[in-house]
Parts: structure tokens; C-alpha cells; sequence
């Protein structure tokens, strides 16, 4: 048994701190032990009852955790935004490396000690038992890269153990990684669609629009948001007046199954300012760029030339373009018309409209072909159909997504003018103040 098909468990450590037995008698009283409230996943470490207070110049943490058992030397753990919220300087250090880090007051129900150092902000590690890192190769102080995300993103830091190269491939194999010298990241594939309702929308959403607005090529607003759309995220473009100025803006929301707008619009300036109107309208320009210099439209227009004419229906010709990491999504209209057709080139990063690559590949040469066999259904093919778990857009109806994905025009969207509308409300109640 190789041991990297054991999983490792990861946890993000909340503020807590370390006490000698000397100030634990001073913080508590003379001959007082600490009581155990529940062990913890490191061997003989324990969570323990009692709570103390840090303090720092500005303000004070109340209830820090204290951690079993006793230890030479008292050491706080908190994060870089408590320190900041306290007014401490917290060094990024390895637990235990306390020399020169901050100081601070710790304030029990028995007493106060003032510590000239030992408070830090952990730096990020791994805990292996003997055993374990024998049988993976690594020792003590090492280095690793570890891979968490949906994105397959790397985390890069000097962790505390390292990888052979052997153990790296076998992680990559087993968990089915990003190798990490591949160049050519398929971020599209790895990425997860936002699925409504588990909630924490926001995150999924930031999970999503984020790599896609730095990563793809797309040449309108439209067909960004299309790209959008195939992991189930709604944007919209935002105009109105602040303050006396206009201002034009981003707003994203989640989809639901059927294609509808789910939840409140969260601000482009949630996300980054990759995802707002200027950068996309930036990237826009670079896409146009790359386009022409890559020659992005030669290999998708070779493709689909090719399987359109050797296709047989509609989804035979949506089968074959997935078969060589194309998707399309066609939008018909009620009596069954295709009207439009965007096309996903997941290989190269690009999404366009077909009208794009020349004549023979309008919506009108679609319909002629294809325009007869659905006529209510939409369809956007996954990369990964079938074991994905993408959403099946096919239920969807064409009244749920023509607003979406015009080509034509932006079009009215309901929930782009109640987000309007709101703000509207909010600037006139603020003028009344």
C-alpha cells in the first residue's frame, strides 16, 4: 500500500495560546493544572478549558483558547488580522521560534503577565507522525506544495516538509492534481459550477468569475457572459447615477437549475477588480489582440467545418465537437429558430459567436440544419459530460435564457432593473438625511 492514498487532514488553527507552567500558575494560581476540553489531532495535544485575555496596545482579544500541555517557554498564535486589530507586529514564524517576535500582556482570573516576545502568526505546516513521513519519503523541515482548490491553483510557501519527486507524481495520479510542472493549465476543467443551493454564494461565485475574466479570451460583454453561464453564473451590466455622477457598472448573481437568476446581485467590487466593467472591457481588447495573433479561430473553425459536414443531427454534431474540447450552446427562439450559436474552445480558451469565424458558421446555416429538430430546449455541452457533474441545462426554457445570452443587445433583465431600482432608492432616501 503506497501510503499517499491516505488522505491529510487540513485545518485552519484559530487564535490560542501556549503557557509555561510558571505563568499558568501566575494566570491561574499556584499549583493550578489545566483541564482538558477535547483533544486535538496532534498526539497528546489537548484544547483546554480555561481562557485567557491578550492584550496589545490598541485593543484586547477576550477568550483566547488555551492549548495542552504546559511548555517551556508561553507563546501566543493569532493571525495577521488580529495582530493588525490588537496593534501588534506578529512575525510569520514556525511554532516554538519565538526569538525577537512580538510582545504582549496575557490577563487571567488570578493575574496578569507581560511577555517581551513569544507572540507570532504560524506559518503554515504540516504535523506527520515518525511512521508516516518515513513511509512517504519526507523528513523533518522539508518542503512540500500543496494543491487545495477547485482551481487546482498551487499555494505556494515554504511548508515544512518536502516531496520527493516520485511521492509528487504518485499526489498527482492519486488526487487527480494539476501536475506541477505542467505550463498549459486547464483551469476550465477543474473549475466547479456554482450549485444554488449549498449556499455561501458569493465564494462560489468568486470561484468562478475570477480565473474566468484573467484566463479566457472573449471579444464582447455577451460572450463572457455565456462563458459565465456554463458554470452557472449570471452577469449583467449595471448603469445608473451617484452622487451626480454616472457610473457603469458589473453585477454577478448564481443560476439555478432552470436557468434563473437565484439570489440577491453581488457588486463586481466584491470580487476584484478583475471582474469589474473597465478590466473586461481591458481584456476585451487583449482578446482581440490574441486572436489575431495566435490565430485563436483556425483550429475551432477547422473542427467544427469538419464535423458539421460529417454529422448527422444536431447531437451528433454536439457529440463530436466534445470530443475535441468544443462546446455550443444554440439559442432558438419559441417556434424553434436558432438565432444564435457561441462556441467554447476549452483547448485554446476561447468562447465566440459563431458569425465570428465567416458566413458558414451564422445562425442561419445552424437553423437550416438543426433549427427543426429541438424546438424548446437549449443546451450548453460540459467538457467533462456525463461524470462532471455539471448542471443539465436542457430543461431549461428558451423564455428563461434568451435575455440571457443575446447577441444582439443586452435586452431587459428583471433583476438588473430592481438592482437599479434599489440603488435609485437608497440615493434618494440619502439626499432626504
Amino acid at each position: 500500500e503506497v501510503f499517499m492514498k491516505k488522505q491529510i487532514l487540513v485545518e485552519v488553527s484559530a487564535r490560542h495560546v501556549h503557557l509555561s507552567k510558571e505563568d499558568l500558575e501566575i494566570l491561574f494560581g499556584k499549583g493550578y493544572e489545566l483541564t482538558v476540553k477535547k483533544p486535538l489531532s496532534q498526539p497528546g495535544q489537548y484544547a483546554a478549558n480555561e481562557r485567557v485575555t491578550v492584550v496589545g496596545p490598541k485593543r484586547e482579544l477576550k477568550r483566547v483558547s488555551i492549548l495542552g500541555p504546559v511548555r517551556k517557554a508561553t507563546q501566543v498564535e493569532i493571525s495577521l488580522t488580529d495582530a493588525r486589530s490588537i496593534g501588534i507586529a506578529a512575525p510569520i514564524r514556525e511554532s516554538g521560534d519565538i526569538k525577537g517576535s512580538a510582545g504582549c500582556k496575557i490577563v487571567g482570573p488570578k493575574g496578569e503577565i507581560d511577555i517581551e516576545e513569544g507572540v507570532i502568526a504560524a506559518k503554515r505546516h504540516i504535523h506527520l507522525t515518525p511512521s508516516d513521513a518515513e513511509k512517504m519519503g519526507i523528513k523533518d523541515r522539508s518542503i512540500v506544495s500543496v494543491k487545495i482548490d477547485e482551481t487546482g491553483k498551487m499555494i505556494r510557501d515554504n511548508f515544512q516538509h518536502r516531496l520527493s519527486m516520485r511521492i509528487c507524481r504518485e499526489l498527482e495520479q492519486n488526487f487527480g492534481l494539476t501536475p506541477a510542472n505542467e505550463k498549459q493549465k486547464k483551469g476550465v476543467y477543474s473549475l466547479k459550477p456554482v450549485e444554488f443551493e449549498k449556499g455561501n454564494l458569493k465564494q462560489q461565485i468568486a470561484n468562478v468569475v475570477r480565473p474566468l475574466s484573467r484566463t479566457w479570451n472573449f471579444q464582447s460583454f455577451n460572450e463572457y457572459k455565456a462563458l459565465l453561464s456554463f458554470y452557472n453564473v449570471h452577469a449583467t451590466e449595471v448603469r445608473g447615477e451617484k452622487n451626480g455622477k454616472a457610473f457603469h457598472g458589473i453585477v454577478y448573481a448564481a443560476l439555478d437549475n432552470k436557468g434563473e437568476v437565484f439570489g440577491h446581485p453581488i457588486k463586481s467590487s466584491k470580487f476584484g477588480k478583475s471582474t469589474g466593467q473597465e478590466a473586461l472591457l481591458a481584456q476585451i481588447e487583449k482578446s482581440k489582440e490574441q486572436t489575431r495573433n495566435k490565430k485563436l479561430k483556425e483550429r475551432p473553425k477547422d473542427v467544427i467545418s469538419k464535423v458539421f459536414h460529417k454529422s448527422e443531427n444536431r447531437k451528433d454534431f454536439e457529440d463530436q465537437l466534445l470530443k475535441q474540447g468544443i462546446s455550443v450552446l444554440f439559442r432558438a427562439n419559441d417556434s424553434g429558430r436558432i438565432y444564435g450559436a457561441t462556441f467554447f474552445d476549452h483547448k485554446q480558451e476561447f468562447v465566440f459567436n459563431g458569425s465570428r469565424l465567416g458566413k458558414e458558421f451564422s445562425a442561419n446555416v445552424f437553423n437550416e440544419r438543426f433549427g427543426l429538430e429541438n424546438k424548446t430546449d437549449e443546451q450548453i455541452n460540459s467538457p467533462d459530460q456525463g461524470h462532471s457533474g455539471f448542471p443539465d441545462k436542457r430543461a431549461s426554457g428558451i423564455e428563461n435564457l434568451a435575455g440571457l445570452f443575446g447577441i444582439e443587445a443586452l435586452g431587459e433583465d428583471y433583476q438588473e432593473e430592481a438592482f437599479i431600482r434599489r440603488m435609485k432608492r437608497k440615493k434618494r432616501k440619502k439626499r432626504k438625511n
